[in-house]
């Protein structure tokens, strides 16, 4: 069995090469490993002829330990299976170090330099020497940075902590396999680590971004190395992608948060009177993105931000001086590549201080809130097509079908709740008629909207249930908020409200017969439909509350082909929405009708 040697404790000390060694000649030494070499993924460490540090692997650290100075010190590296020293197959010898200095000893380069497809010339392995190093930093109120360039196919690199140009320069065109030759002392705290081309390559774009919080390691000192290879599909397979490290005096090693990007369409859907335009600000590590004045039912166009950490989005009033008047902060953590919809929603609460909404008839909170919607598109999945995303974001709207034209049989949308995305219908261009029902019963259309997405193939956009419904009979309810209608929202935040109709798009009315006309709208005693029927049948016409639920029928008996009117009185109705529902043996057509006192 192999048998770890912890030089550091002085009665194990009882290696030849150290016997009688005083505290006052020893050095104080960490070691890494840091060879992406594909042959040396996990290897055995020998200083001195013993087995020092059993099974490190590539991108693993020891804690710092004592080894003899003034004299040169042979270390060996064995493959992990090995048994003696006599297995080493890549060994160099350390010159005499400075007893009572640190160093940290860093395992770089490849076994084979003719294997690997890199710019640099000189990345045979070799053990890099850093001196002077630190175990502890100079102060509990900071946290002292070393940097490493240790990627062998990447070029000579800037590295700021913060953002290029403006942040610390913590490496300015560095070549592989140099450091900072000492420590840059930080204030403990959330940092971007922007590792940029050095000259003369385009110092102003950042190659990699990296993300690390060490507002939690005060008083430490740590060594961030570069790592890996810029582009591993060149090199052996199994190659390491590249990445920053970071190496902590005790041994720990750990990656820093790869800095992806992810583009968020933020849309403003909160009814509330309160929140008629907003401020809505981004924190990320460094800087502020702000988006200003958003009215309701605005929106702005995909905005590119960075992924794989915690951001922070605040919501503010329309005149907020900054993000400290935010209303809410919430955390969110974005995926690298993907799309999102941030939509503000709902109305109330203890966030706007706001109350005197009407409750969700399904019960759903309604409350103010930021939802985060994933699979965002920002163009059509086929070139040929319009792709629309549905979400239900009207707090007082049950449960509903969408049904596209005269007649739909089968609802495009199913059953969608508040607060609820459906997914994308992939749409020829046309012009289309949207049928909102219950969802419990599409013969009860509780409004009707005309979709003229003719000239929008090839994008991608968002349909939103906006507003209040009760104040479609109401105007007052809800605080005044704006009634409900249907958004189009597209990619680029163009915003079109789709208008409503009583008329088909198409030709249905004039081949098929049906309801065609209702006046007046909204009406308080005597109400009169205009439908025309394509053929000799008898006709029955029913009033349909918002459940579907039927308040009167009428039977008309037979009548002949042509244009009909019917008159009826409604003043016995309490105010609301209705649904007006013409029957025959060959037709069903609803119109809509608000009945007001």
């Amino acid at each position: 069995m192999k048998k770890f040697v912890n030089l550091i404790v002085a009665g194990l000390m009882s290696m030849m090469f150290v016997q009688n060694v005083s505290a006052q000649m020893l050095a104080n030494v960490q070691i890494i490993h840091n060879s992406p070499d594909v042959t040396l993924d996990t290897v055995d460490v020998y200083i001195a002829g013993m087995l020092t540090f059993d099974d490190l692997a590539f991108r693993e650290a020891r804690e710092f330990s004592m080894v003899p100075a003034g004299v040169p010190v042979p270390v060996g590296f064995a493959p992990k299976t090995s048994t003696s020293i006599a297995d080493v197959i890549e060994s160099t010898t350390l010159p005499a170090l400075t007893a009572g200095q640190e160093y940290i000893l860093v395992a770089q380069g490849v076994r084979d330099p003719s294997l690997y497809n890199t710019p640099n010339a000189d990345i045979d392995f070799k053990v890099e020497i850093l001196n002077p190093a630190q175990s502890t930093g100079s102060s509990m109120m900071a946290v002292d940075v070393a940097v490493l360039h240790g990627s062998p196919d990447a070029p000579a690199v800037d590295v700021f902590a913060g953002n290029i140009g403006t942040g610390d320069a913590l490496l300015n065109d560095v070549p592989y396999g140099a450091w900072t030759q000492g420590y840059l002392s930080l204030d403990p705290a959330e940092y971007i680590l922007q590792v940029a081309g050095g000259s003369p390559m385009d110092s102003t774009t950042a190659l990699a971004s990296f993300h690390r919080d060490l507002s939690g390691d005060g008083g430490a000192a740590v060594l961030v190395f570069a790592s890996g290879f810029l582009d591993p599909s060149m090199q052996p397979a199994g190659a390491e992608g590249f990445g920053l490290w970071v190496a902590f005096a005790d041994g720990k090693t750990e990656p820093l948060t790869a800095i992806g990007q992810s583009d968020v369409q933020v849309i403003h859907n909160c009814a509330d009177p309160a929140a008629a335009v907003v401020d809505i600000y981004v924190d990320v590590v460094n800087d502020t993105i702000l988006l200003p004045d958003v009215a309701f039912r605005k929106a702005v166009g995909f905005t590119q931000l960075p992924a794989g950490y915690e951001l922070e989005i605040t919501i503010a009033p329309g005149t907020s001086t900054g993000i400290g008047d935010g209303l809410v902060t919430i955390p969110v953590t974005l995926m690298d590549g993907e799309n999102y919809y941030a939509i503000a929603s709902g109305a109330g609460g203890s966030i706007l201080g706001t109350s005197g909404f009407t409750a969700n008839p399904d019960m759903e909170n309604i409350d103010f809130s930021l939802e985060l919607e994933a699979g965002a598109r920002t163009t059509a999945a086929d070139p040929a097509n319009v792709d629309l995303g549905v979400w239900h974001g009207a707090t007082d709207a049950p449960t509903v079908d969408v049904l596209a034209n005269e007649n739909a049989m089968m609802p495009i949308v199913d059953d969608i709740k508040y607060n609820e995305f459906q997914g994308y219908l992939e749409l020829a261009p046309n012009n289309y008629r949207l049928n909102i029902t219950p969802g419990n019963n599409n013969s009860n259309i509780l409004a009707t909207y005309a979709a003229d997405v003719t000239m929008l193939a090839g994008r991608a956009g968002i349909i939103l249930a906006s507003g209040f419904f009760t104040n479609l009979s109401d105007p007052m309810a809800n605080n005044g908020g704006e009634a409900f209608g249907l958004l189009l929202i597209l990619d680029n935040g163009d915003d079109i409200f789709l208008p409503t109709t009583t008329v088909s798009i198409d030709d249905q009315i004039e081949t098929r017969g049906g309801l065609y006309g209702v006046y007046p709208n909204p009406v308080q005693d005597q109400a009169t439909f205009a439908y025309r029927l394509a053929r000799n049948e008898a006709v029955t016409l029913e009033v349909r509350d918002l459940s579907g639920r039927t308040i009167l029928a009428r039977n008309l008996g037979e009548q002949v082909m042509g244009d009909h009117t019917f008159t009826t009185d409604v003043s016995e109705l309490a105010g609301g929405v209705y649904s007006f529902v013409l029957r025959t043996p060959s037709v069903q057509s609803v119109r809509k009708i608000v009945v007001t006192k």
